[in-house]
Formats: C-alpha cells, sequence, structure tokens
C-alpha cells in the first residue's frame, strides 16, 4: 500500500479503491474462486475513475484480490512502467457505477469505447477481470 496521502484510513483504502475493496471481498470469501485461480501468478488491473483523485489497482495473486488506491498525480504516476500493470480501464466514476449495477450491457459499453468515454489498454486481458467478477452473481 502506499504512503498515507488521504486515501486510507485505518488501513483500509477510501474512495474509488475502497468501493472496488468492499466488492471484492465477497469474491476473496468464494471458495470457487480460490480454487480456479490459486495457479493465477499476479495480474494487476489498473481501473481509473478519472472524475475522481484516486485509481485503483486491482491484483490477483494465486486466488486472492488485494485493492490498492494509487494517487492520480501524473500519466507517469500511473503509467505501466511505474505501476507494472497488465490492463488499463479508464472511465467515470459513473459508469463504473452502472457496470457494477448492470445497468451497462456490453454494447452500451463498447459505444463509449468508440466516443472515447471509456479508454482500454491490453483489452484480452481484461476478459479475466470479466470472469473473475462473475464470481459475485
Amino acid at each position: 500500500m502506499q504512503e498515507n496521502d488521504g486515501n486510507i484510513l485505518n488501513g483500509k483504502p477510501r474512495g474509488f479503491a475502497g468501493m472496488l475493496a468492499r466488492q471484492v471481498e465477497a469474491i476473496n470469501q468464494n471458495p470457487a474462486f480460490k480454487e480456479d485461480f490459486i495457479d493465477q501468478d499476479e495480474l494487476k488491473f489498473l481501473l481509473i475513475a478519472h472524475d475522481q483523485e484516486h485509481a485503483a489497482i486491482l491484483i490477483i495473486d494465486h486466488g486472492q484480490i488485494l485493492v490498492e488506491g494509487v494517487k492520480q498525480d501524473s500519466k507517469e504516476s500511473i503509467s505501466r512502467d511505474v505501476l507494472g500493470w497488465d490492463a488499463m480501464v479508464a472511465a467515470s466514476m459513473q459508469t463504473y457505477l452502472e457496470l457494477a449495477l448492470g445497468r451497462l450491457s456490453f454494447i452500451r459499453l463498447g459505444l463509449k469505447v468508440i466516443k472515447g468515454e471509456v479508454k482500454v489498454k491490453k483489452p484480452l486481458k481484461l476478459l479475466k477481470l470479466q470472469r473473475i467478477f462473475e464470481y459475485l452473481s
């Protein structure tokens, strides 16, 4: 975890990263997830809510997910070279909420990507993230 920069309270991430951390707690408790991903070497996903001060890194490693908050000081501070992420999504907080609530279809998400409202790097790796979030249902 990074130094306490206002995004960590009592050792837990707050804001956007905190919201994601609460979501993945249920996945971490799911025995099927642990079994299916026990052999998964470290995989990092950078999720940027561009209308928030902090981004989130989801780290999947051997059947466990960790969420860390990352301050978005500059493009360099969240670059692949600095953070070592494998895939990235940048969208508004509203778009992430629509996704979490199931109100954004795959087609509408694709349209947002085409319009430039959602930015994606390494989309094939993101399929694994989609598979992970299926453990919430």
